[in-house]
């Protein structure tokens, strides 16, 4: 598959429609905000900047993902419990010293 930047396939699209209510309303919007979220959100945490919005955005979104998904008896779960802690985490306590909002933060003092 080979996808160009701001392309989005349409098995996301109809993913996020067997969602259900309210993702079924707007599946192409809601499709949008996850995978930019996804891909540029992940993006700036690995530089560790924006750490706090970014990672309240991942808080919901995967926050979301669990409130939302149907149970089908597999431990799929997982991964998106383990992202919706990072989100948590970082939320609460940021970069710390190793990301770039440290240092941008220490330059203008």
């Amino acid at each position: 598959m080979n996808l160009e930047l701001f392309e989005m396939t349409d098995e996301v699209v109809e993913i996020v429609r067997l969602g259900g209510p309210p993702f079924n309303l707007m599946p192409e919007v809601f499709a949008w905000s996850i995978c930019f979220m996804e891909a540029y959100g992940g993006i700036l945490l690995i530089l560790g900047l924006n750490t706090r919005i970014t990672s309240f955005f991942v808080f919901i979104t995967m926050g979301l993902a669990i409130i939302f998904r149907k149970w089908d008896g597999t431990w799929d779960v997982i991964p998106i419990f383990l992202f919706f802690c990072l989100g948590l985490f970082y939320m609460g306590f940021g970069s710390g010293k190793f990301g770039l909002d440290y240092y941008i933060s220490q330059r203008w003092r």
